[in-house]
């Protein structure tokens, strides 16, 4: 099919559409197309292929899975521009549960043509009662991100990829109160992304809550001064008010962070 005369994201020609290439992870291996949106059908003359493997417990639990695929391309698109390969990067993920407290997933795309890591992340959990501790990593190389943006100029933003890190947490004070904080930062830039801490305190019949938040707001460059926003939250919501009524008190300000749960192996 033709389409050279819309939007292209792979060399992005054309113009006006709104679609983008989507994240090549495992499960990503195995969509009909790899571009958001329908406004570009992806031209694709491929076999996809991978494995999963599986342990369990003498209860018959599950506690560790691997899987890793890749794609094969009989044909490649005539309008990509970049350098071409037969083969895609190899997808990589896994999970595990170990003793039902700590829980660990971790992905990476690695592109064995140009032996580097486009992309990877890593989350690890310990879960005990009501207290809980996350802390969670991603790289995404510099490359990486320049081959999926129109404007291929990213010095401004970042000298060498994203590498951002960050931990949650929360447990019961006693009596009612319980404690929330999160912290974030990127590694590469080393500039404080988000930090937030709250208080909550429960009762059976309502919930109040106060949080403290400070984040990134903007950044003209990679040489220049960050500038942040810092709020304070007071929420209150009283319980049992309806069939489905209930207060979940979320801890997030409306960013992109925040805690989350990834697991699959809890069950």
């Amino acid at each position: 099919m033709d389409q050279d005369g819309i939007y292209n994201p792979v060399n992005f020609s054309g113009g006006g559409y709104d679609t983008a290439r989507l994240q090549t992870d495992y499960y990503g291996l195995f969509r009909g197309n790899q571009f958001s949106s329908i406004d570009y059908i992806n031209p694709a003359n491929q076999l996809t292929y991978g494995a999963t493997t599986r342990f369990y417990d003498g209860g018959y639990k599950e506690r560790l899975n691997l899987s890793f695929g890749q794609i094969y391309y009989f044909d490649q698109p005539s309008n990509q521009d970049a350098e071409t390969f037969d083969y895609s990067s190899w997808a990589l993920e896994g999970e595990a549960n170990i003793d039902d407290n700590l829980f660990v997933r971790a992905s990476m795309q690695y592109d064995s043509n140009l032996r580097e890591m486009q992309f990877g992340n890593a989350i690890a959990e310990y879960r005990r009662g009501q207290f809980y501790a996350q802390t969670s990593y991603r790289y995404v190389a510099q490359e990486y991100i320049v081959s999926t943006l129109p404007n291929r100029d990213i010095s401004r933003l970042t000298d060498d990829g994203l590498s951002q890190a960050g931990v949650v947490t929360g447990f019961p004070l006693g009596g009612g109160l319980s404690f929330t904080g999160q912290y974030w930062r990127d590694l590469t830039q080393d500039v404080m992304l988000e930090n937030q801490v709250s208080l909550t305190y429960r009762s059976d019949c309502w919930v109040v809550g106060l949080s403290y938040n400070e984040y990134l707001m903007s950044r003209a460059d990679i040489n220049a001064d960050p500038v942040y926003d810092n709020n304070v939250t007071l929420s209150f919501s009283l319980l049992g008010l309806g069939a489905d009524s209930g207060f979940n008190f979320n801890t997030d300000s409306g960013n992109a962070l925040g805690y989350r749960d990834p697991f699959a192996l809890k069950n």
